[in-house]
């Protein structure tokens, strides 16, 4: 699963950069993205989540 490598601050509306490496399969949900504003400074911990295109992990289909 891909993160978006910027995102806009909720605090200061700046860019916040992706500060968390993608493993080498991909981020999988439950996964924690770091992610620290360029601006202000403030840190992110962002829980990447299931989306309704990707299948569920584990389990047969």
């Amino acid at each position: 699963m891909d993160t978006p490598t910027e995102i806009t601050c909720p605090e200061c509306q700046g860019t916040v950069h992706r500060v968390s490496f993608p493993p080498e399969e991909g981020f999988e949900p439950g996964d924690v993205v770091a992610y620290v504003c360029e601006d202000c400074g403030a840190r992110f911990d962002i829980v990447v989540e299931e989306t309704e295109d990707e299948p569920p992990s584990g389990g047969i289909a």
